[in-house]
């Protein structure tokens, strides 16, 4: 990167590989909205997990095994967008018209033109600490770091894809309190289940790098940390849909602003002196910021009937949790120390939701809808 020309501090081959991600990017998000339009689940669902899964096999591929830094994280991903476009394309080409009305265009536009900040801010946000580790420490670092950073992310992917299929029925509850109570309750126990999913990936991260390759065990130090950050930023999809729905877009691309400058500037200051744990830390701060930013917006203009109570009860269960699974000697590899922890987490999980109340809190979700 020293003999690259730059913009602003940035490889320029950099800054056009972002550009041609973001055009991608958006011919993914107009395929994916046409097909939920269309109600074609099924496709929909499908070009969902295909530009996940790409994505992730590009990174594990370029970044983990190639060692090409932040440099194969932009290709992957570009790669990823092109095809996920592409096939798009090919999913809504019954959807396509040479006539074009220009009045839904230009609302569309106006709804959607502050989307691109946002997304390209997130981006920024993501990537900042694989740039600055890789000008500080080294490729091998960013390999180390970038695998922990995407098991991580398989978080996100199970939350994301059934976030996607009940997407259609938050919007559609938009004008009924009995059916966004439902989505409440749906909302609260996807969250439930998130939670241990993530108690998972923490508890079992030393044997998940073992098992993916040896050389990477360092990796381990990141996993805990990035899954928090995950878990943080799926809480912001509900405010996020929330904006979406009254037509505040641009909120959105100001808080993916604050927190994308927040992010570069705490891992410039950080990361050479901590290393690559500074990295999962500001990541992890910036997710929080990003989310705490949004839930507050959120509340003020449209306020959503968070159950405070019973999600208070899966943050506390997940935490006890992973303290317990702690305390079990370590394991390099699947041992009945594994196994043990593996049942200790599935037994005392649910053991504390029910101590906390979480079944007890008769939710929603089991209440009868009223006539239309």
């Amino acid at each position: 990167w020293s003999a690259a020309p730059t913009l602003f501090g940035l490889p320029v081959v950099l800054i056009r590989l972002m550009i041609i991600h973001l055009g991608l990017a958006l011919v993914f998000v107009l395929s994916s909205q046409v097909l939920r339009l269309a109600h074609r689940s099924v496709s929909f669902s499908l070009i969902s997990v295909l530009q996940t899964i790409t994505s992730i096999g590009g990174i594990l591929l370029l970044v983990v095994y190639y060692e090409k830094g932040v440099y194969g994280k932009y290709v992957a991903e570009c790669i990823a967008a092109f095809v996920v476009a592409v096939y798009g394309l090919w999913l809504m080409r019954s959807h396509l018209r040479w006539n074009l009305d220009l009045k839904p265009f230009l609302k569309s536009f106006r709804f959607g033109v502050f989307l691109v900040p946002h997304v390209l801010c997130l981006s920024l946000l993501q990537g900042a600490d694989l740039f600055v580790l890789e000008k500080y420490l080294g490729v091998s670092e960013v390999g180390v770091y970038s695998l922990g950073y995407t098991i991580s992310t398989t978080l996100s992917l199970l939350y994301f894809g059934i976030e996607k299929a009940v997407s259609p029925f938050f919007f559609s509850s938009s004008k009924n309190s009995a059916e966004r109570k439902h989505y409440t309750a749906i909302n609260t126990i996807v969250i439930g289940v998130l939670a241990l999913c993530g108690v998972g990936l923490i508890v079992f991260a030393r044997e998940i790098t073992t098992l993916m390759n040896a050389s990477y065990a360092a990796a381990q130090t990141v996993i805990p940390i990035a899954t928090a950050g995950m878990f943080i930023y799926t809480l912001s999809s509900t405010p996020s849909k929330i904006l979406h729905e009254v037509d505040r877009t641009p909120l959105l691309a100001y808080a993916s602003i604050v927190c994308a400058v927040v992010n570069l500037v705490l891992n410039l200051v950080l990361i050479p002196r901590f290393g690559m744990i500074a990295a999962a830390y500001t990541t992890l701060a910036s997710y929080a910021l990003y989310t705490a930013i949004l839930l507050v917006i959120t509340q003020r203009i449209k306020p959503f009937p968070y159950e405070y109570r019973r999600l208070a009860g899966v943050c506390l269960s997940a935490l006890i949790c992973i303290l317990i699974a702690f305390q079990f000697p370590e394991a390099s590899m699947f041992t009945w120390t594994t196994l043990a922890k593996l049942l200790c987490v599935l037994s005392t999980y649910p053991i504390f939701l029910y101590l906390f109340g979480f079944f007890s809190a008769r939710p929603h979700l089991f209440e009868p809808l009223p006539n239309p």
